[in-house]
């Protein structure tokens, strides 16, 4: 279900996940799980296995997100295209995943779209860091150095274009057609990154704005909210 090692054919999934149960209690993880066509089909079960692990029970928990494109990288592969779902594609997927885990009790609540829990970016105090201790906001542009506002060793931040184009929050909502969408509350306008690479870059219009999975299916996810909320009312 991992991507390979850089460079190579190898998973890293085992030595990830062996890392993962040996801190498990002792801080708290959330895993990160990145939709696509190639492994969509694959989530439910590693789901399954954290909780047969007892790992859900010990401060691990997990988050479903849509596979982007690395961003502003020279070195974009144009082949993950075809591994990408659109956003009406990935809000069915999003949905269907937690109706199937909650139907096999996996989970007990589904998501509810409560208004925007902006992103870590956004914030003045949260920062990606990589293995060389390159400071990033976005973690969609680590190991990216062109992108990058500090290092640790440094011990010092740079406020400059790339770090204060995301703490200013300067949204166009009218010019992102975002301005009537009943949604907005919800997603603020999509992903900044998505943003940017529409700007940016010459294959912006093969991408849509990057919005939320309620946009789409917001009726049967609220549905399924009720259904959790009911069967734990039995429960």
């Amino acid at each position: 279900m991992s991507r390979p090692i850089k460079n190579t054919n190898k998973s890293n999934f085992t030595n990830t996940y062996k890392n993962i149960k040996s801190v498990a209690g002792l801080i708290p993880i959330v895993l990160r799980m990145a939709l696509s066509k190639k492994n969509f089909n694959q989530i439910v079960s590693f789901v399954e296995k954290l909780k047969n692990d007892n790992l859900l029970s010990k401060q691990i928990n997990f988050a479903l997100g849509p596979l982007y494109i690395p961003y502003l990288n020279s070195s974009l592969d144009y082949s993950i295209l075809n591994d990408i779902f659109d956003s009406r594609e990935y809000s069915r997927v999003y949905f269907n995943i937690y109706e199937e885990l909650l139907d096999k009790n996996i989970i007990k609540f589904t998501p509810y779209p409560g208004l925007y829990s902006e992103c870590g970016a956004y914030k003045n105090n949260v920062f990606s860091i990589d293995a060389k201790g390159d400071i990033f906001k976005c973690f969609e542009n680590v190991f990216d150095t062109s992108e990058s506002i500090g290092n640790v060793s440094n011990k010092s931040i740079s406020l400059n274009y790339k770090h204060t184009k995301w703490i200013k929050k300067d949204f166009d909502f009218e010019k992102l057609e975002c301005y009537h969408c009943k949604l907005l509350p919800v997603c603020k306008g999509g992903c900044n990154m998505v943003r940017r690479f529409k700007e940016e870059s010459n294959i912006g219009n093969f991408l849509d704005l990057g919005c939320n999975e309620w946009k789409y299916e917001h009726e049967k996810g609220l549905k399924l909210y009720y259904k959790s909320l009911k069967k734990n009312e039995k429960n």
